[in-house]
């Protein structure tokens, strides 16, 4: 999220719009996939969705986002701001911000702690007696 924040906040407007445009988008393609995967007792809600959904993008001037369903679908998986920079994903948007070493450093320490790599592996780790070890589902309260 932080890095979003500052994406976004060097230059509002135009990446607000990616924002919108892509949170249309891929909301066009989660109901896509709704419609076609679903239960067929949403389809009257799904059916009050689409309508609603493609006023209020008609209302922001992009119904174009509405022009290919497959892309729709497929932007569920991109980030929003991949339209807008050179790479793609949390890479593209570290590169595109000049941050590469500060994020590096942040993400080796929050996938270490989130992994349970070598550095915290202690931290999830508990030896009642000398001949049991049991694995916890999270940190040690005692651990540091």
């Amino acid at each position: 999220m932080r890095l979003q924040a500052i994406y976004l906040s060097r230059d509002p407007a135009p990446r607000a719009k990616l924002f919108i445009r892509h949170w249309f988008k891929a909301g066009f393609g989660t109901l896509e996939l709704l419609k076609k995967r679903g239960r067929p007792e949403w389809l009257q809600s799904l059916e009050i969705a689409e309508r609603e959904i493609r006023a209020a993008a008609a209302e922001l001037g992009i119904v174009d986002v509405f022009d290919d369903p497959e892309d729709a679908k497929r932007a569920i998986g991109r980030k929003w701001w991949d339209a807008g920079i050179r790479g793609t994903g949390i890479k593209g948007l570290v590169e595109e911000l000049g941050i590469g070493e500060e994020y590096d450093w942040v993400y080796a320490q929050m996938s270490d702690y989130s992994h349970s790599g070598l550095r915290t592996f202690h931290m999830f780790v508990e030896q009642p007696s000398e001949s049991e070890i049991r694995m916890l589902y999270e940190p040690h309260p005692n651990s540091s």
